[in-house]
């Protein structure tokens, strides 16, 4: 359905192009051109870029040709315009460079002869942090060269782009230069990873994210969370206005929604969060994605203790009495009690961006250990067809190839200006060779008939001694 409507739509825009050059009259091409910005702008929709759409429309369709049509109105070019066609020769000519252009790249898309070159895949981009508390200041290493020096608990480097394969990162102290941890990855084009030592004491480790920096829908931002402080399932959960974790008693469900009730029929309670869950029970070493709508939250990391009892799932409206038969039986985690680890107060979420929240320990000043998430706030890609992303697009990949047309505009207008000062020029010559009178009209014909064709009326006066008749008796 797609391929169809772009190819009538590409064949209107044609149809309106030809048309807007070989009309001969201004309005008439004024109006063909509206029909192919118009077309243009669906083509922009099929895209998926909205807005680009709406420009095309709002300033193309709209203004500028408002603008066209008011000129042409207004100088009454409609009537004026002049339909000699110039350069006649040239027609055929233009034509026959259609025809064999057509020629040249349809013959090979129909015989399938036309090989399309594979794109790679982009270079991987690779990130290092450092939320090891115990092992102090460290240098990355990348293939045995350095990245960065003297990187802190709490710090982390930029994404860098490397190239495809194995890479070996190593985190060395950076008094001696001994290697106290190192991981090795295999990169494939496209990922996107971050590479962080955590842990605390001499229980450390390394461990590797796969981060999403695609674009993120409905002025929302994505929330990464990896639990590397707790062995106790950890939860982001959203405060909400009051600020505080609210828990009460519910009946359990499993994940298709069923009741679990005991072997005997009793429903199973439980206390659990009533507040916003953003993500549930992550496990020590594991990751999830959340997403949010922009704006400020109360954040609190809770650690949920739970035992894990043998449990039967049934049906939601099913009451206390309900038996459940034996082949049923399933082993659930029951929470028993929440603890809030950490709150993160006015926290805010930005559109469009990644928070990684990695949730690790910090070795306070009394020997004391505290969870801490280490925090990296990411701007995800740019939505296709936005203004950001056009923005970006222009300003990075197609710089030289905007001042090349910028120029050739420029050229085109130097020409357009030399070319109207010549039609004026011509205009003028033909003005000046037409039949010059050396004579005015009425000395020509006095000089041929003897008499002046001019009479100069000239108003008598009544001669004064002569008395003038009365009026009446």
């Amino acid at each position: 359905m797609e391929s169809t409507l772009f190819i009538i739509v590409g064949l209107v825009a044609i149809l309106a192009a030809a048309a807007m050059v070989l009309s001969r009259n201004a309005v008439h091409s004024a109006l063909f051109l509206i029909v192919n910005f118009a077309c243009v702008a669906f083509l922009y929709l099929l895209l998926d870029a909205p807005f680009l759409s709406m420009i095309q429309l709002a300033v193309y369709a709209g203004a500028i040709m408002v603008l066209f049509l008011f000129v042409i109105m207004l100088l009454g070019a409609e009537r004026t315009t002049d339909t000699t066609r110039r350069f006649q020769g040239m027609m055929l000519g233009a034509l026959l460079l259609a025809a064999v252009f057509l020629l040249v790249i349809g013959l090979p898309l129909v015989a399938g002869q036309f090989d399309l070159p594979t794109p790679e895949g982009a270079s991987p981009v690779v990130r290092v942090a450092h939320a090891a508390t115990d092992i102090g200041e460290v240098d990355i290493v990348v293939d045995g060269e350095v990245l960065a020096e003297s990187v802190n608990f709490d710090e982390a480097t930029d994404f860098f782009t490397t190239e495809i394969g194995t890479h070996t990162i190593a985190f060395s102290d950076h008094a001696t230069g001994a290697t106290l941890l190192d991981v090795e990855v295999e990169l494939a084009g496209g990922d996107v990873i971050t590479v962080v030592a955590y842990g605390v004491g001499t229980d450390v480790d390394v461990t590797v994210i796969e981060d999403d920096l695609s674009t993120v829908a409905n002025d929302s931002g994505r929330l990464l969370l990896f639990n590397g402080y707790s062995e106790t399932p950890v939860s982001l959960v959203d405060f909400g206005p009051n600020r505080e974790l609210d828990v009460a008693d519910m009946p359990l469900n499993d994940e298709n929604g069923n009741v679990l009730v005991t072997a005997e029929g009793s429903i199973i309670t439980a206390p659990q969060v009533s507040d916003t869950v953003v993500v549930d029970a992550l496990a020590y070493g594991e990751a999830a994605f959340a997403t949010l709508p922009a704006g400020e939250y109360t954040l609190g990391y809770v650690a949920t203790n739970a035992t894990e009892i043998t449990v039967y799932p049934a049906p939601a409206d099913t009451d206390g009495s309900f038996v459940p038969e034996e082949d049923t039986a399933v082993t659930a985690a029951v929470p028993q009690s929440q603890e809030v680890i950490r709150t993160e107060r006015e926290y805010a979420i930005e559109r469009n961006t990644e928070v990684l929240l990695f949730l690790t320990g910090e070795r306070l000043a009394d020997g004391r250990v505290r969870p801490f998430p280490l925090t990296l706030v990411t701007d995800a890609t740019p939505a296709f067809g936005g203004p950001e992303g056009i923005a970006q697009t222009l300003y990075t990949a197609y710089v030289l190839p905007i001042q090349l047309v910028a120029i050739l505009l420029l050229v085109a207008i130097v020409g357009a200006i030399v070319l109207t000062k010549r039609e004026e020029g011509e205009s003028s010559r033909r003005l000046l060779g037409r039949r010059r009178v050396s004579k005015p009209l009425a000395s020509v014909i006095a000089s041929q008939t003897g008499t002046s064709p001019v009479v100069e009326a000239r108003r008598e006066l009544p001669d004064p001694e002569t008395p003038s008749e009365a009026s009446g008796d």
